[in-house]
């Protein structure tokens, strides 16, 4: 990688329609969180920064509540009970809906999550909107698989990297082309 260029401009122009000033301030915190969990290699960094440009609002690289869409139902209810995601108590699926910048959903995860990172999403879920905090959650996320994340970036199976944050692979295309930019200013 080019010494003069760092992980911000490479992220800038990977989304070139975010805000400069939004990718300025969490791209240093994701830099941070990923280096304190040793991921390094230009594969991780790229599969984390197109996470976050698919994974967040309009690719705005804010950390944010999920919206109401037809997979959640209008207040989320679509999200209780479900034993896949630890959801078992009522009032579960608002509550622990999609936060952050990877959308961390369901008891379950955020159990895990705070546990792993040592913050109480628990009883604060909204934690998770905290930049930094959501910077940690995707960094510890990504260190959970990142033998098949690294294996799959390395031999170009984007949508096999995808699916390890979002199963069904929603927003590959973008995630691809958010890819392509990184590696085209990495080979520059």
């Amino acid at each position: 990688m080019n010494d003069t260029i760092g992980w911000v401009d490479i992220a800038k122009a990977m989304a070139p329609r975010t805000p400069a000033a939004n990718i300025e301030a969490i791209v240093p915190l994701i830099e941070d969180a990923m280096t304190a969990r040793e991921l390094g290699g230009e594969e991780m960094f790229l599969y984390a920064l197109a996470t976050v440009s698919v994974e967040t609002w309009a690719g705005n690289f804010l950390p944010a509540d999920e919206r109401p869409s037809p997979y959640t139902g209008p207040n989320f209810e679509k999200y209780e009970g479900r034993k896949d995601l630890g959801n078992l108590y009522p009032g579960d699926g608002p509550r622990f809906k999609g936060r952050g910048l990877i959308q961390l959903t369901g008891r379950g995860n955020y159990m895990t999550a705070s546990q792993r990172i040592g913050v109480d999403l628990i009883e604060h879920p909204e934690t998770a909107n905290d930049p930094a905090t959501a910077a940690t959650i995707l960094a510890d996320y990504i260190k959970q698989r990142e033998t098949g994340i690294h294996d799959a970036m390395t031999a170009g199976d984007y949508g096999r990297a995808r699916r390890y944050v979002n199963g069904a692979a929603l927003g590959l295309a973008e995630f691809v082309k958010a890819i392509e930019r990184g590696y085209a200013v990495i080979e520059s």
